[in-house]
């Protein structure tokens, strides 16, 4: 899923906003982005829950094997978490403020009068 997301990130990328048969476009994989951002977002979090709660049960004093277990289980969980931040933080960047402004996307052609203008 996280390779699907760099994909449609290449693919926004590649849309010309300035041409307006484009910004509809830009607009749903935009949206499509944040939705599949958050739910790798959810899923990560539950995993790193759920690795918590496989931590907390298991025993400190058991054997060597245990305690590495425990150890790759903790250092799998932080990674979870990890990416859980850098997802949230994917979705503030590019998920509050639409790919273009209201304006535009309902046909205002400032762009054409700012060109005008030069």
């Amino acid at each position: 899923m996280v390779l699907l997301v760099g994909l449609l990130f290449v693919i926004i990328g590649g849309l010309d906003l300035n041409d307006h048969d484009d910004q509809p476009s830009a607009v749903i994989l935009n949206d499509v982005i944040v939705i599949f951002i958050f739910v790798i977002s959810v899923v990560n979090i539950a995993s790193a829950g759920i690795l918590a709660i496989v931590i907390s049960t298991m025993d400190n004093e058991g054997s060597e094997r245990e305690k590495k277990l425990a150890d790759w289980l903790y250092h799998t969980s932080v990674g979870l978490m990890t990416c859980a931040v850098f997802c949230d933080v994917i979705k503030m960047t590019f998920g509050l403020d639409p790919a273009l402004s209201t304006q535009d996307f309902y046909g205002n052609r400032t762009s054409s009068i700012v060109n005008k203008l030069k």
